[in-house]
């Protein structure tokens, strides 16, 4: 399109004015310049507009040229883009739908049903949930054997974490070796392998009960004593304490410096600085400890399952809830009421997690948080 050979200077400010909003949507929705264009500059061609406000930027702006092209193109460049988005997302997609979504649904459906695998689908409604609730002695065992193990071991595995991150916050050589042999045995923890190790080193004729023999000690069998069972398991898992201890270094690694700095002038002794500072600047990475390793205490598994080669002993007192579930669904094959008892954990997780965000306001300290309301109070 060819421009006018003389334009107003008023007209040209104008055309200015609508340009500045012209582009950002030329640049930011290619596909609804044509319309917005359209109801700026009218006339029947829907881009004569667009063209000639890129024309006079061009020629008033020579260092600052802007290329055009249609509104058909861009939709179309639009559409390649997002089906190229979709194909690059679509293996996650396949797997999330195939693995996890499929999956879910399908143990809900089932949860209402009396479903074995092999006879036919029975629509029960709620009795299962009734009969995980009133009648099984399994579930109310198995939900207060987990009980136990999140709320005994979980404190004590933070607190280790916490105390080697502590450790090895410190600037001196060779700090690094030490990282790393605190964390190799974390990443074997919870293995098959690990367990079996476990259950040979603990066994009554294993190597820990001969060197108690060498002091005076009588042989335990720490595993199939119903009194020492869950306190075998629980001293086990620490090995793995190497994971938050990671994380909990990082998050040391971001408190700055000048707090401490402060304190040592203001006379504070090691321990006020671990509790006014330490603790309160590192309470979101433990609210996120606390979180996501109890979630994955409440679904432990492998290692009561082989220490007691699948059946919760003794006497009940390694019945982990999954493992309750486990033995429902795949040794008696009663897979709608094991969908039933899966539903059941992810209730408790989340009123778990819910309790947990809702408490974080009294015991969570965000630093930006306080920098706002400190801001606020000052206005």
């Amino acid at each position: 399109m060819k421009m006018p050979e003389e334009i107003s200077q008023e007209e040209v400010r104008e055309r200015r004015k609508l340009l500045v909003l012209g582009l950002l949507f030329v640049v930011a929705f290619p596909a609804s310049t044509a319309t917005l264009t359209m109801s700026w500059w009218g006339g029947d061609n829907r881009h004569q507009g667009t063209i000639a406000a890129i024309e006079l930027w061009n020629r008033t702006h020579p260092n600052a040229k802007v290329e055009y092209s249609s509104g058909g193109d861009g939709m179309r460049r639009q559409a390649k883009e997002t089906l190229a988005g979709f194909l690059f997302v679509s293996p996650w997609l396949v797997g999330f739908v195939l693995l996890t979504a499929g999956p879910m649904i399908a143990s809900l459906i089932f949860s209402f049903a009396n479903y074995n695998f092999t006879s036919k689908f029975e629509w029960v409604g709620v009795k299962n949930y009734v009969r995980m609730l009133t009648s099984d002695y399994d579930f109310w065992n198995s939900v207060g054997v987990t009980f136990r193990w999140v709320f005994i071991r979980e404190p004590i595995f933070l607190i280790l974490g916490l105390c080697a991150a502590l450790l090895v916050n410190r600037k001196v050589k060779g700090v690094g070796i030490y990282r790393t042999l605190f964390n190799v045995p974390s990443l074997m923890a919870g293995t098959v392998s690990t367990a079996v190790m476990w259950k040979m080193l603990l066994a009554k004729n294993g190597q820990v009960n001969a060197l108690l023999a060498l002091v005076g000690f009588e042989p335990v069998a720490w595993f199939q004593d119903p009194r020492t069972a869950m306190g075998a398991l629980i001293v086990t898992s620490f090995i793995s304490f190497g994971g938050p201890m990671v994380i909990f270094l990082a998050g040391l690694k971001n408190i700055p410096e000048v707090y401490y700095e402060a304190a040592t002038i203001d006379g504070a002794n090691a321990w006020q600085k671990f509790f006014r500072i330490t603790i309160p600047m590192l309470s979101p990475v433990l609210f996120f400890q606390a979180i996501m390793g109890a979630i994955w205490a409440f679904q432990s598994f492998t290692v009561a399952f082989v220490i007691s080669a699948g059946g919760g002993g003794p006497a009940g007192r390694t019945m982990f809830y999954l493992l309750n579930l486990y033995r429902n669904a795949f040794k008696y094959y009663r897979a709608g009421y094991a969908s039933a008892l899966a539903w059941g954990l992810f209730v408790i997780i989340l009123v778990f997690t819910l309790f947990m965000f809702r408490s974080s306001n009294l015991w969570v300290f965000y630093e930006t948080e306080v920098r706002v309301k400190k801001s606020a109070k000052a206005l």
